[in-house]
């Protein structure tokens, strides 16, 4: 027994490859034996067939994986490990069709799923920075991808035959190949998640110890005195009194040292308690992943199977259609989880200044297709019209929250849903959003209630996303939420946000090159270069602000060019091309810029200015941030 946890986790490796390893060896006996076992159903349903041998062999050659670990090169056996279905796959592939071309279909369709399928595995055995690694497993899997065909053409075994069109050929390819990107792009971003977070934890980890190596230290020093005094005392007993006080002054310091202990500790806890939040989400998001990917691909290996069965092109087009929705499916995973990733970006932490109303009425436009004429839906902003947050994500709660309120009405019950908004304090808002619905059982199922993918009635349709992301961007606004339900009765939700401070200058880009910031009060994004600029630190900065405008609503931006320096050619019409144009396409109407002396040409916003006869914005330059910003204010009064 030892042996075998020796062969599979050893302790002399690398702390941060240990276990990967470990998973490589693991996850190497699990496919052995799953592939031990496919031979045995293979044996049962065909008996001995060409591939039989072979399949045997790739079992073997798992086996070999912890091995090979253990006695020559962990980075030689996780290699060896991710190439292992690679390269056997496409030898059967290319063997079967030589000795049997009537396997053609299934050799097709399995071959190029299984190359699909191990994609994941560079992503669960190697770490980012293995960078060689991953390309050595990855590179063959999409050359076989990509030239699945040229291949078996070359062996003179091609797959292009009687069966299929042209059309529907191709397009499974091509089906393969995005699905093939997309389950790569999900990969990296899972790997880099948890690298991030185990990095933090690491850091975190060292944190305590360096302070229980303090705690300890401080206690033996204490220990130390302790001796000292008795020791005294023993020798000189005319000195009785100077110790009484010494020993009072003793105890004094020990509360003080308790007292400080105490409150480390509660730090600790606090820390402690966050790291476990953090890590609950991380394995919350990993499952996520791992669940909701595996659906659309199972889904698209079934519709491949049916595909090879169609007897008409009525069949295949059908096939073809339902292969591209859950195709799209498997997109909008990958959007959702981007989205959950996006709500703790650093450009989500600037507030603007949201009228209610306009966001009420574009979420519930979203929503007209399943708004019935009976339902009643009252609005009351009066109170409390406006409040500091994200746009996108007030819209975004609103409207999930009265979809839900939709979809989870009472039977035979007109729906009544009642929006208001009121402030608490001088420094804080509450909206409250109210129906009239099934109800929640919140002392069965509170704790599950804001959980991602958590669904509590499955008799309509959903994907368990919505309250979650209506607590995620509450909270990542600086928002409480509050739920009060009665089964059969409705339910209440409150959403309590906090006034933002320094509003007017919220700070959501640094680099060497410049600082963004935002001014809620104007709306307004300000750029403010710090020295000569680099050509990439100038196109980074731009490409920032670009990302401002499409996350709030801005229509002005000011540029600070007094630090600037030179701007290449080649930068400008970059930044014409693919910052302006991009702008004026999400509302830019106007454009500041503040130099030295106005008149004085550099090769910057004068041939933008130049240019402005040709856009549809307004571009003014100026002597100071006052200057422009007034200017700014007084020309939104005029336009808008």
């Amino acid at each position: 027994m030892n042996a075998l946890k020796r062969l599979l986790y050893p302790d002399d490796l690398p702390k941060k490859f240990g276990r990967l390893v470990y998973l490589t060896n693991l996850l190497a006996c699990i496919m052995g034996i799953l592939t031990l076992g496919l031979l045995g159903i293979l044996m049962f349903l065909f008996g001995y067939t060409l591939t039989t041998g072979y399949v045997l062999l790739v079992a073997i050659l798992f086996f070999t994986v912890p091995i090979i670990n253990e006695y020559y090169s962990y980075h030689v056996g996780r290699i060896f490990f991710c190439s292992i279905p690679v390269w056997l796959t496409m030898f059967i592939t290319v063997y079967s069709k030589i000795a049997g071309p009537h396997f053609t279909y299934i050799v097709y369709f399995d071959s190029r799923y299984i190359l699909l399928a191990t994609a994941v595995l560079p992503g669960l055995v190697f770490r980012l920075e293995e960078r060689k690694q991953f390309l050595f497993c990855l590179v063959p899997i999409f050359v076989f991808i990509i030239f699945f065909d040229p291949i078996h053409e070359l062996f003179g075994v091609g797959f292009f035959q009687r069966g299929f069109s042209a059309y529907s050929y191709y397009y499974i390819n091509y089906i393969v190949i995005i699905s093939f990107l997309i389950l790569l792009f999900g990969i990296f971003l899972l790997r880099s998640v948890m690298e991030r977070a185990q990095r933090e934890l690491e850091i975190r980890n060292r944190e305590l110890q360096d302070k229980q190596y303090e705690v300890e230290a401080q206690h033996e020093e204490l220990l130390q005195q302790q001796e000292e005094l008795i020791t005294s005392r023993e020798v000189i007993e005319q000195a009785n009194i100077t110790i009484t006080e010494q020993q009072r002054k003793l105890e004094i310091y020990n509360a003080s040292l308790e007292q400080q202990v105490n409150e480390k500790n509660k730090d600790l806890q606090h820390t402690n308690q966050e790291l476990v939040k953090h890590n609950n989400e991380l394995v919350q998001f990993s499952y996520t992943v791992s669940h909701n990917l595996r659906g659309p691909v199972a889904r698209l290996l079934g519709l491949s199977q049916l595909l090879r069965d169609a007897s008409s092109n009525e069949e295949r087009k059908q096939m073809e259609e339902l292969i591209l929705n859950s195709s799209v499916e498997l997109d909008e995973i990958l959007h959702d989880l981007s989205i959950i990733i996006d709500i703790r970006n650093e450009i989500y932490r600037v507030r603007e200044k949201i009228v209610l109303e306009e966001e009420w009425k574009k979420a519930i436009g979203l929503l007209s297709g399943n708004i019935k004429p009976e339902y009643s839906i009252d609005v009351d902003f009066s109170d409390a019209p406006y409040m500091y947050g994200i746009r996108p994500m007030v819209q975004s709660i609103f409207y999930n929250l009265v979809s839900n309120a939709i979809k989870y009405q009472y039977p035979n019950r007109d729906l009544r849903v009642k929006v208001k908004s009121y402030p608490i304090s001088s420094s804080k808002t509450a909206i409250e959003v109210s129906d009239n619905g099934l109800g929640i059982d919140i002392p069965r199922h509170g704790d599950k209630l804001f959980k991602l993918y958590k669904r509590l009635h499955t008799h309509v349709s959903g994907k368990g996303l919505g309250l979650f992301l209506v607590k995620t961007q509450a909270e990542a606004m600086g928002g409480e939420i509050e739920v009060k339900s009665t089964l059969g009765i409705g339910s209440t939700f409150l959403i309590v946000f906090t006034h933002p401070e320094a509003v007017g200058r919220q700070v959501f880009f640094e680099s060497e090159a410049a600082q963004l910031y935002y001014d809620a009060n104007a709306n307004i994004t300000v750029v403010v270069w710090k020295d000569n600029v680099t050509s990439k630190g100038y196109r980074q900065t731009w490409e920032a602000v670009l990302d401002s405008l499409k996350i709030h609503s801005i229509k002005s931006w000011i540029a600070d060019q007094r630090k600037q320096g030179p701007v290449a050619d080649e930068d400008f019409q970059w930044f014409l091309s693919n910052i302006v144009m991009e702008g004026i396409k999400l509302g830019l109407k106007r454009v500041a810029s503040i130099n030295r002396a106005i008149g004085v040409p550099n090769n910057y916003f004068p041939r933008l200015k130049i240019m402005e006869v040709n856009l549809p914005i307004d571009v003014s330059i100026f002597h100071s941030m006052e200057e422009a910003t007034e200017w700014i204010l007084k020309e939104n009064q005029k336009k808008e």
